[in-house]
């Protein structure tokens, strides 16, 4: 766990308070979604380490949820009024109690977001 660090320069009392409260909820090593180290251990130990490939074990390439086209006017419409809301939507799914289900959505209004805005414009 890395030192508390108090910003210099603070009122009598604040620098103190500051770090007590880093103390009582710790900063972690890495952040939440973090890919971390390149040598660490796997986080997936019973994933063969051809997932994703269209040959070898593990499930093919349908498995990695690639974005499709809107097939439908109305998903279209429904994703492009989701966009404003992707940047608070984003937050709460990297928050650690998010479910995943919560997180597949999101990744999944960011997919249509992407697939629905024009071409030199980021999402």
């Amino acid at each position: 766990m890395p030192r508390p660090k108090a910003q210099p320069g603070q009122t009598y009392g604040k620098r103190k308070e500051q770090v007590e409260s880093q103390q009582a909820i710790p900063i972690p090593k890495r952040p939440p979604g973090g890919a971390g180290g390149f040598g660490r251990p796997t986080e997936r130990p019973r994933e063969p380490i051809t997932a994703g490939r269209p040959t070898g074990p593990g499930a093919g390439p349908e498995s990695l949820m690639m974005p499709t086209a809107p097939t439908d006017g109305r998903e279209l419409e429904y994703s492009k009024s989701l966009v404003e809301f992707l940047p608070m939507l984003e937050v709460r799914a990297a928050e650690p109690d998010a479910s995943g289900t919560f997180r597949l959505f999101v990744r999944k209004v960011r997919q249509m977001a992407a697939l629905a805005s024009p071409p030199n414009q980021t999402v």
